[in-house]
């Protein structure tokens, strides 16, 4: 675990991205709990929810992606805090459930947001925009964990939908050759196909019925609970019953309203896990002193990540 710390200058960024992304749709969370939760909210109050949030998510991608334009090159600070927001998205699109979130995550390095074909899936994202005016098209790119297709959508009365961006005649032949060897299974077909295709553009084939296949896999896991991944073969079943898991909220809760008062406060969870708060300011120094040794005495040479 390595330190990480956002640049202090990021910060009215952080919180505008924080807002749009997770409380885009604050204006009807009275409603719902009036309700009983979105469950129980009548029609008008889901679609609006819906809505709300979304467009609230589209705002702080369309943020993410002008600062990224304009960048020469992005910093760690910068790369960690849109990551991060990105990331909040897909869970919330993922309604925080581990198990689908692992069906998406092919434990690859995420890509250098200034060297992938990032323009081509900023300009389908505004197509699917386009078509549907509330929806929610996520770029995989940016996010830390989605590694299935350039686009993880969210389509009000479509659910989630993965969108693989192709660019190029070649990759048209590929796509409209892949779809009609899923209809027909027509060997002899692929045989002459392979003969009169490269090697690249054999492949590059193969790469697409990979990643169709991994589609195909996180929706049938959705959906249906129950599918084999095509990596490894292995037959994955999400039961359907709910375990509900702890949290540490009510700590970190206590532990942030600080009623010892001193400006700093550590916690131990589970005789194991050490959380710590400061607030620093430059007429509080002293609280940064008496913080640092109270965790130096505790935590070296225990790994520590600055949050």
């Amino acid at each position: 675990m390595m330190p990480t710390m956002l640049s202090a200058d990021l910060e009215p960024m952080a919180r505008e991205l924080h807002e749009k992304a997770c409380c885009g749709s604050k204006d009807t969370w009275p409603e719902l709990i009036a309700n009983g939760g979105i469950e129980n909210a009548s029609a008008d109050i889901r679609e609006r929810f819906i809505s709300q949030a979304n467009k609230g998510m589209r705002e702080a991608q369309n943020l993410i992606v002008d600062q990224i334009k304009k960048s020469s090159e992005l910093s760690a600070s910068e790369e960690i805090l849109f990551r991060g927001i990105a990331d909040s998205i897909a869970w919330q699109f993922l309604g925080h459930q581990l198990c689908h979130a692992r069906r998406l995550f092919k434990e690859q390095a995420p890509p250098n947001l200034k060297h992938s074909n990032f323009d081509s899936v900023v300009l389908a994202a505004a197509n699917i925009i386009e078509s549907h005016s509330d929806s929610m098209p996520l770029l995989s790119d940016l996010t830390s964990f989605v590694q299935v297709g350039d686009i993880l959508a969210n389509i009000p009365g479509q659910g989630m939908i993965i969108y693989e961006v192709k660019e190029g005649k070649e990759n048209e032949r590929l796509i409209d050759f892949m779809n009609f060897y899923g209809e027909s299974k027509c060997d002899r077909a692929l045989q002459i196909f392979c003969e009169q295709s490269s090697p690249k553009s054999i492949k590059q084939l193969e790469r697409m019925v990979r990643q169709t296949g991994r589609m195909v896999h996180f929706t049938d896991v959705v959906s249906k609970g129950v599918s084999k991944d095509p990596d490894t073969g292995q037959l994955i079943q999400i039961p359907e019953q709910e375990v509900q898991i702890d949290t540490w909220d009510k700590e970190l809760n206590q532990l942030l309203d600080n009623p010892e008062g001193k400006g700093w406060g550590i916690q131990v969870i589970d005789d194991c896990l050490f959380i710590g708060c400061l607030k620093w300011t430059l007429s509080t120094r002293q609280n940064k002193v008496e913080f640092k040794v109270a965790t130096r005495r505790l935590f070296m040479p225990l790994p520590v990540a600055a949050l």
